[in-house]
């Protein structure tokens, strides 16, 4: 399967008895829709005999090139033009010779030395693989017989070889298939570091990073190069999870040792100032009537912020009237009172909106004892002027404020009438003022600002 056409998926090309390479196109699907017999220099690819196609960019073009191994034990090369149209076939040539295997060549292609370019394998009839290194530009030079412990390779007859990287280690382990049908398996013990892809990191001064596991017998070690200080959970584990003290750029070193020689790969992680405000929706402007108490008790969350996001985290979310997360039970006094919510995240940006709500005043017959005192004004700021109303001259009149838990605030003897007195050191809320007498208690609810 080779995407050859650059449409982004990929499509089938099969050798068959005839030494013919027909083409499947893939529609996107997975669905595929023979096209025509793969051509070189304009005509049908044809050896008489069964062929299996490789595709690789040994010359770093940016397209595929094909590579046919024969029963002569040559490779015939296709040059591709870019656009998936292909030369007549060439011998591919190693040390200045075409190359030869003896017989029934297949070849395959590795970056085994982990230098950026494609090197060859081919297996034979005797059951080898000869590999010939690639100096980058498509040239190709032999190494000899691959080697397994010590020893040439040997699977038997026709051995057909492949990589990939089954343990997930960051090298190519070796898969051979043999004429009986048994594949034989060479794990790679080269020594590779791949400390994994650069990232950034919003939101948070912790990463989990994603090197490449040790073979047995190596070890791993993570440093760091630049960027600042911080820690490692485990300085010896692959995925080990790094904390950074500050926002900045950091250079991370993965170091894997076989206790002889040491490769190492570095890393750059990104943590980035979370410098994103919060957002937060408040309800409209409301308007509600009063109770016969000249409150308006708030019912649920009826008045609480719609909305509120953040792209991390939101931290909290506040209103200015009783420093809570919600309204809920909130009293309000006749008027309007202006409530102003702010959202703010864990890294301290913030966001406020505001909204009106205006407390009808109550209409309706007052109790006699509250039209007897009167004060006013109501809501007050700081001096609150009170009518003592019919209460006898003669009479001791205390005055006590408790607040709406039954707490005494403030107490004094009436000296006058009216009376006037500063409260301006109260807090914010909802308070009784009690005009006691010696035969009576006269009650009047009123809001401070």
């Amino acid at each position: 399967f080779f995407n050859l056409d650059g449409e982004g998926n990929l499509d089938l090309y099969i050798g068959n008895d005839n030494g013919n390479i027909l083409y499947y196109e893939n529609d996107g699907t997975g669905t595929y829709i023979f096209q025509e017999n793969l051509q070189g220099g304009g005509s049908d690819i044809s050896f008489g005999y069964s062929v299996s196609p490789v595709f690789a960019d040994i010359d770093n073009d940016d397209d595929l090139d094909l590579f046919i191994g024969n029963n002569d034990g040559n490779i015939n090369y296709y040059i591709n033009d870019g656009t998936g149209v292909f030369s007549s076939g060439t011998l591919l040539e190693a040390d200045g010779s075409s190359v030869d295997v003896g017989d029934n060549a297949t070849p395959a292609f590795a970056d085994i030395d982990d230098d950026g370019d494609l090197d060859l394998f081919i297996g034979n009839n005797d059951g080898n693989i000869n590999y010939y290194i690639n100096d980058g530009t498509g040239v190709f030079s032999s190494q000899g017989l691959l080697q397994a412990n010590g020893t040439d390779i040997s699977v038997g007859n026709l051995s057909d070889p492949t990589f990939a990287d089954l343990d997930g280690d960051g090298d190519l382990d070796l898969f051979v298939g043999n004429a009986s049908g048994f594949i034989f398996y060479y794990k790679n013990l080269s020594l590779i570091s791949n400390a994994g892809e650069d990232a950034e990191v919003v939101c948070s001064l912790l990463y989990s990073l994603h090197a490449n596991q040790p073979d047995a017998g190596k070890t791993g070690t993570w440093t760091i190069q630049s960027g600042g200080t911080g820690s490692f959970d485990d300085i010896n584990a692959y995925n080990a999870t790094f904390t950074a003290d500050t926002e900045s750029t950091y250079v991370l070193r993965w170091s894997v040792s076989d206790g002889s020689n040491t490769v190492s790969d570095d890393v750059q992680i990104t943590f980035v100032a979370d410098d994103v405000n919060p957002t937060i929706t408040c309800v409209g402007n409301q308007t509600v009537d009063a109770d016969s108490n000249h409150i308006y008790t708030v019912s649920g969350t009826e008045f609480d912020p719609t909305e509120t996001s953040d792209n991390c985290n939101v931290a909290s979310v506040v209103n200015d009237f009783n420093n809570s997360s919600t309204l809920a039970d909130a009293v309000l006094p006749e008027g309007t009172t202006t409530v102003q919510w702010t959202v703010t995240d864990d890294a301290g940006n913030t966001q406020v909106c505001s909204f009106d709500i205006l407390v009808n005043a109550f209409v309706g017959v007052e109790d006699i004892d509250k039209n007897t005192v009167s004060i006013f004004p109501n809501p007050v700021n700081d001096n609150l002027t009170i009518n003592l109303g019919n209460f006898s001259d003669n009479e001791k009149i205390k005055i006590r404020i408790n607040d709406i838990l039954g707490k005494t605030v403030f107490e004094k003897d009436a000296a006058n009438n009216p009376e006037i007195i500063d409260l301006s050191s109260l807090k914010k809320g909802v308070y009784l003022i009690n005009i006691i007498s010696e035969s009576e208690i006269k009650t009047v609810k009123f809001f401070k600002k």
